[in-house]
């Protein structure tokens, strides 16, 4: 008997279970990341609100072997004050939670794919900014060749993200490309 369980499930309650595998031609690398509506407007509106560095997960499925399309992207949670302020650091009931309730509504098809990055300027950093933070990522199981960091920011008032995985066999990050959105596998 095969236990299929979600990536939040596995990090954040310690259970033993086999990951959904990606297997024969699923194995290329992801080159392109897409933004769903819901998940724009969710990050918009959080551009839309200075602040300290803030971060939270993304979920969303894979549209196929290289392309992955982010459909939500959510907060870190409810911390209790004061916080730790780190933004790569979620609450992990809060992740789980809303884990479990996209699994109810689509299985594992719908997945924590990622973490979002936004800085306290809400402009989109310079690349060589990022990648400290893609290390960071990295160090933290957070960002590897399936699990992404997506930096948002604004830039020329229109909300603008870089996406990067993390290649372990070649040791350097890896910049997916963003690709307008063409609608759902979920729908």
């Amino acid at each position: 008997m095969r236990l299929d369980l979600s990536r939040a499930q596995r990090r954040f309650l310690g259970l033993v279970g086999e990951p959904t595998p990606r297997t024969g031609t699923d194995l290329k690398a992801l080159t392109h990341v897409g933004l769903a509506p819901s998940a724009e407007q969710t990050l918009t509106r959080l551009l839309d609100t200075p602040g300290p560095y803030r971060g939270g997960p993304l979920f969303g499925t894979l549209r196929s072997a290289t392309h992955v399309e982010i459909r939500f992207a959510a907060g870190n949670g409810y911390r209790s004050w004061p916080s730790n302020g780190d933004p790569l650091v979620s609450d992990e009931h809060y992740l789980l939670g809303w884990s479990d309730a996209l699994t109810t509504l689509y299985g594992l098809r719908c997945e924590w794919r990622g973490n979002w990055l936004m800085y306290p300027d809400r402009q989109l950093p310079k690349l060589n900014d990022d990648l400290i933070w893609v290390e960071r990522a990295r160090a933290l199981g957070l960002v590897d060749a399936d699990y992404l960091l997506m930096m948002v920011g604004w830039q020329d008032h229109h909300l603008t993200f870089r996406s990067y995985l993390y290649n372990h066999e070649r040791q350097w990050p890896h910049l997916l490309k963003s690709e307008p959105w063409i609608g759902s596998a979920l729908e």
